[in-house]
């Protein structure tokens, strides 16, 4: 007599499938976390020789460098790269931040009479919270999308926001609260509030 074996039942998806936006966007905080630790540390270390400005870009390419790897390889789960994406993308980013923060560090100058580098460190640091999301956004619909020959950027975006525009309203809202949060806290403990 044959026995049948029953079928395995069927595995329900993890996690990690039913919400790959949000594993990405927590793993994303991480490597930002990581690239936010790198800048601070390149910036400190070389600010010891070199003036502001010049100590802040190198600390920002080293930093858009290694976070620009971590994300590749923790946040996108290693995805392949357009090689030109990603070297626009790094050059964007430097750009970017080259002079958003160096408008930033300026700023502290003002309001603060000889801030300490450690202080210029965290206001890059705080400030840099801002450019995230815009990150996070361009590398994972841009310079790391697996899907090349699907819809277009324009296309998912569109499907996106309609599909959830309650849930992508509170969080555009939250995040903006939160980073205002941030800066207004930093800015307060800067001028001595």
């Amino acid at each position: 007599m044959v026995t049948m074996a029953s079928p395995a039942p069927p595995v329900a998806p993890g996690f990690r499938d039913r919400h790959p936006l949000t594993v990405q966007l927590t793993r994303y905080v991480v490597a930002g976390g990581v690239g936010t630790l790198t800048n601070a540390l390149v910036y400190l270390l070389l600010r010891n020789w070199w003036d502001l400005l010049p100590a802040n870009l190198a600390a920002l390419v080293v930093s858009t460098l290694v976070s620009t790897e971590v994300n590749r390889r923790f946040t996108f789960s290693g995805a392949e790269v357009h090689r030109w994406r990603v070297h626009v993308q790094t050059a964007g980013m430097v750009a970017f931040y080259a002079v958003y923060s160096s408008a930033v560090l300026l700023a502290l100058t003002v309001v603060v009479d000889r801030p300490t580098p450690l202080l210029e460190s965290a206001t890059v640091a705080a400030a840099s919270v801002l450019g995230g999301a815009g990150r996070f956004l361009l590398l994972r619909y841009w310079v790391l999308d697996r899907d090349s020959d699907g819809p277009s950027l324009a296309d998912r975006l569109h499907a996106h926001w309609h599909g959830r525009r309650r849930w992508t309203t509170a969080s555009a809202v939250a995040f903006v609260a939160g980073a205002l949060l941030v800066v207004t806290t930093a800015a307060c403990g800067l001028v001595g509030y």
